[in-house]
């Protein structure tokens, strides 16, 4: 029995073979077809959406040079606190070690995290506002502004 089997077992699975490659041939033109038109159909609607969509926007550029003075000024204020905790931080820990006096050491630690955690507020808050701010700064429609840069400005 065991001397059939290999034949037995080529026969099957050459004709296995040969009727998935025949399906296969059939099904490859059909399925080319199907994919080709559902991709140029895709392609041609987002760009009826992009042609509907298309709006002309106009940036105002005074308007966005103080969005920019603002945010700058208010995330440089913030980061001149940081820079005043860093120092303060370092003569508290200076003291603390000096001392040998480990609570100091962890105050002198959190008080400096707490100013971190202010500035990264006031850092977001300050993007926030700027981003709320351009977005007044543009206009849309047959508005024309010759001082309007070429791109928008930190979006």
């Amino acid at each position: 029995m065991s001397k059939h089997f290999p034949d037995f077992f080529m026969r099957k699975a050459s004709l296995i073979l040969a009727a998935s490659v025949m399906a296969l041939s059939l099904s490859l033109p059909a399925l080319a077809q199907n994919t080709a038109g559902t991709m140029a159909t895709s392609a041609s609607s987002k760009m009826k959406e992009k042609e509907g969509k298309k709006v002309k926007t106009v940036v105002n550029g005074t308007c966005m040079a103080g969005a920019v003075s603002k945010r700058d000024t208010a995330i440089s204020s913030a980061l001149q606190l940081v820079v005043s905790a860093i120092q303060k931080r370092g003569a508290d820990e200076s003291a603390a070690w000096t001392n040998n006096d480990k609570t100091a050491l962890k105050a002198a630690n959190q008080a400096f995290m707490g100013i971190w955690k202010t500035f990264d507020q006031s850092r977001k808050a300050a993007w926030d506002q700027f981003k709320t701010e351009a977005s007044a700064c543009k206009t849309t429609g047959g508005m024309t502004n010759t001082d309007a840069p070429a791109g928008p400005s930190g979006l």
